[in-house]
C-alpha cells in the first residue's frame, strides 16, 4: 500500500524518541478524526453516543457491556485480553483479571478471553451462571443454585496451580476474586474467604453479618458503611472516617473506590497514578470498577469515565477521543481548540488554563508545545533549559517538534526556528537551512527534510489489521512509555491505488 501524503508541513513529524505527532492545517478548519490502536495495547472505534450498562477493570485492561448486549474491550493487549471475540451478543455482564476477560450471557453461558496460561487449566463448560468475577489469573463463576464454580490458575507465594472453590460453599448471592484467594458472600449476609479449595486459609475478618456486597478486600455493610481488612502498605484499608450511604464498592490492587447514594463516588489507597483521584464534579454514578492502577464509573445516562494509569490507553474512553484534530503522544488536541492528556500514566499533563485555539502537539521530555490557528505558538512544563522560551515574534509556524530539552518550529516560507537547549547544538539551526517541510527532534539533534527527498519510505508506516481502523487512515508508529508496542492511526491521509 502506498501513502500520498496530503501536506506534510503542517501535519508530519519524525516518529522519534518521544513518540509521534500529527496536526491539522493552521489556519484551516480543523476536521476531526477518531484515533484507534492495536497490538499491545487496543483502542477501538466507537462511535459517539454509545450507552454503556456494565464495567470492569482489569490489570491494565478495561471492559464495558452496551446497552445492545454487545462486548468493548480497551487498553492492554499483551494476551489477547482486550480482544473481544466476534459475534458476542446478549451480554449482561463483564469481569476482567490481570491479563483475562470474562463475558456472562443473558443464558448463563460465559465466554471467556486472554491469557493463554489458561491452556493448562482450561476453563469448564459453564451453564446457569448469575455472575463472575477475575483476579489475576483465577475466575469464579456463581451458579443459579449457590454455588460457585473456580477456573483458571491460582497465584501465591507457593507458586501457581489450578483455582478452585471448596465443594462445601452453598448459599451464596456474591462473589469476589483476588490472585490468591476468592470471597464470597451468602444469603444471610455473612462472609466466607477460602485459598484453593480450602475454607479459611485467608485474612477475610471472621464474624462479618448484615453484608450487601464484597471486594476481595471490602464489604459493605447493610446500613451503608464500609470494613476493610488486608494489606495496609498504602493505606487502602483506612475508610475514610464517617464514609456512610455506601451503596457499591471496588478494589483494586491498591486502592478502593466507593459509590454513595447521592451518585457520587470517594476513593482511597494507592494514588501513583492518578487512580484515586476521582474527577471533579464526576456525579449521576450507577456503576464502578478498579483496575490495578486504573478506576471507571458508569453514569445514569450510560456514559463512562475513566481516570488513573494509562500506559496502555486503559484509562480512557474511547469514545472520548472522537473528534480529534491532532495527536502527540502523551495528549490530544480536540476539534474545539483544546486540549486533553492521554498517557496519564506519566502524571496529569499540565496545560495551560484556559488554553484553545490549538491545532498541533508536540511533546519533549517533559515540556509540551502546541500550535494555535494563527501560527503562533505557546509552550509549558520544564522549562530548565529554556525549552519553552518561545522566541519573542515567532510566527507563521506549521509544524513543531521537541526534544529532551529543546524546541524546533517550522515556519512557513520553509526555514526552522530552535530554542533551549544547545549543549550539543541542537538549537544552532544551519546557516542558510530552507526548503523545510518537516521537522524532527531526538534527544540531541534534530531532523529537517526538504520537499526534495519527502518520501514515505523515510518514515515507519504500518498498515491497520483489517476492521482495526476506518479506511483512509494515517497510521504511525509508536512506543508505549511502558516499553511495549503498539500502533496508532489517526485520519490524515488519502490511500493511492
Amino acid at each position: 500500500m502506498q501513502l500520498q501524503i496530503q501536506d506534510v508541513g503542517s501535519f508530519l513529524r519524525g516518529l522519534l524518541a518521544a513518540g509521534c505527532l500529527l496536526t491539522a492545517t493552521p489556519g484551516q478548519a480543523a476536521e476531526g478524526g477518531t484515533l484507534v490502536a492495536w497490538g499491545d495495547a487496543i483502542l477501538p472505534p466507537i462511535p459517539t453516543g454509545t450507552r454503556f450498562k456494565a464495567i470492569a477493570a482489569g490489570g491494565a485492561h478495561s471492559l464495558a457491556v452496551t446497552t445492545g448486549g454487545t462486548v468493548v474491550a480497551w487498553g492492554q493487549n499483551y494476551s489477547g485480553e482486550a480482544e473481544v471475540p466476534a459475534g458476542l451478543s446478549n451480554m449482561i455482564a463483564v469481569a476482567a483479571g490481570r491479563a483475562h476477560s470474562l463475558a456472562l450471557k443473558a443464558d448463563g453461558t460465559v465466554v471467556w478471553f486472554g491469557r493463554a496460561v489458561y491452556d493448562p487449566y482450561p476453563p469448564p463448560v459453564l451453564t446457569n451462571v448469575i455472575a463472575i468475577a477475575a483476579g489475576g489469573g483465577q475466575s469464579l463463576a456463581l451458579k443459579r443454585d449457590g454455588s460457585v464454580q473456580g477456573f483458571g490458575f491460582l497465584e501465591d507465594w507457593l507458586g501457581t496451580g489450578p483455582s478452585s472453590a471448596p465443594d462445601e460453599l452453598t448459599d451464596l448471592k456474591a462473589i469476589a476474586v483476588a490472585s490468591d484467594y476468592g470471597v464470597g458472600l451468602k444469603t444471610n449476609g455473612t462472609v466466607v474467604g477460602w485459598h484453593g479449595g480450602t475454607l479459611g486459609v485467608t485474612n477475610v475478618p471472621t464474624g462479618l453479618s448484615n453484608m450487601i456486597a464484597i471486594t476481595p478486600v471490602l464489604a459493605l455493610k447493610s446500613d451503608g458503611t464500609v470494613v476493610a481488612w488486608g494489606d495496609n502498605s498504602a493505606g487502602q484499608t483506612n475508610v475514610p472516617v464517617g464514609l456512610s450511604n455506601v451503596t457499591a464498592i471496588a478494589s483494586g490492587e491498591a486502592h478502593n473506590l466507593a459509590l454513595k447514594a447521592d451518585g457520587t463516588v470517594l476513593a482511597w489507597g494507592d494514588n501513583t497514578r492518578g487512580q484515586a483521584n476521582v474527577p471533579d464534579g464526576l456525579s449521576n454514578v450507577v456503576a464502578i470498577a478498579a483496575g490495578d492502577l486504573h478506576s471507571m464509573a458508569l453514569t445514569k445516562d450510560g456514559a463512562l469515565v475513566a481516570w488513573g494509569s494509562n500506559w496502555y490507553l486503559e484509562g480512557t474512553t474511547p469514545a472520548s477521543l472522537n473528534g480529534l484534530v491532532a495527536m502527540a503522544f502523551t495528549a490530544v488536541a480536540n476539534a474545539d481548540g483544546t486540549i486533553s492528556p492521554l498517557i496519564t500514566g506519566l502524571g496529569s499533563i499540565p496545560v495551560p488554563p484556559g488554553l484553545t485555539g490549538v491545532t498541533a502537539l508536540a511533546d519533549g521530555t517533559s515540556h509540551w508545545l502546541g500550535l494555535r490557528r494563527d501560527g503562533t505558538v505557546v509552550a509549558w512544563g520544564d522549562n530548565s533549559l529554556g525549552q519553552t522560551n518561545v522566541p519573542g515574534g515567532l510566527s507563521n509556524v506549521v509544524a513543531l517538534a521537541a526534544g529532551l530539552g529543546h524546541s524546533l518550529a517550522l515556519r512557513g516560507d520553509g526555514t526552522v526556528v530552535a530554542w533551549g537547549d544547545n549543549s550539543l547544538g541542537q538549537s544552532s539551526v544551519p546557516t542558510g537551512l530552507g526548503g523545510v517541510v518537516a521537522i524532527g527532534a531526538g534527544n540531541g539533534g534534530n531532523t529537517g527534510i526538504d520537499k526534495k527527498s519527502v518520501t514515505v519510505g523515510q518514515w515507519e508506516w504500518v498498515e491497520a489489521p483489517n476492521g482495526a481502523s476506518p479506511a483512509n487512515e494515517f497510521i504511525v508508529y509508536a512506543t508505549s512509555p511502558g516499553g511495549a508496542d503498539y500502533y496508532v492511526g489517526f485520519a490524515r491521509v488519502n490511500e493511492v491505488p
